[in-house]
């Protein structure tokens, strides 16, 4: 019945959820407005200026290359040599201080040891990741990435 009541609001919610959370976009009509607001005000100032000084990470592409990885493998299985192998000239220790610091900072849930009735699964971590910012960022700028 409650379901019912709330379903005229369902669009307008999964809208609100679609640009991170921000009134004043998700009152927006103009979606490329609303991407370029996300991308420019808050992605850009927080990913190329806030965290590469907040966290001392000195490439700002690697940190922008890394993010985009863990945006599009979000809750996937994930290998540090693989993400580095993938991104050539992205070294592991990058990866990993990248990483390790996305998840000191809440921008990422990595989880290392997992179990099931029979024991330990496996040794590699899971990263479930981003917020709802980052998937406009990935809409603004899949021609970049090829994707």
């Amino acid at each position: 019945m409650l379901f019912h009541k709330l379903s005229p609001l369902q669009r307008h919610f999964n809208r609100y959820l679609t640009v991170g959370g921000f009134p004043e976009l998700a009152l927006s009509k103009d979606e490329l407005l609303a991407q370029r607001i996300m991308r420019d005000d808050v992605v850009d100032k927080v990913l190329k200026r806030d965290i590469p000084v907040l966290y001392n990470i000195r490439s700002i592409v690697d940190l922008e290359r890394i993010f985009l990885y863990l945006c599009y493998h979000s809750s996937n299985i994930i290998s540090m040599d693989a993400i580095s192998k993938e991104l050539e000239g992205v070294s592991r220790p990058t990866v990993e201080k990248i990483v390790s610091e996305a998840e000191n900072a809440g921008n990422a849930l990595v989880i290392t040891k997992r179990e099931d009735d029979f024991g330990p699964l496996m040794a590699c971590p899971i990263v479930y990741r981003i917020p709802a910012y980052a998937f406009m960022y990935l809409l603004g700028n899949s021609e970049k990435t090829g994707n």
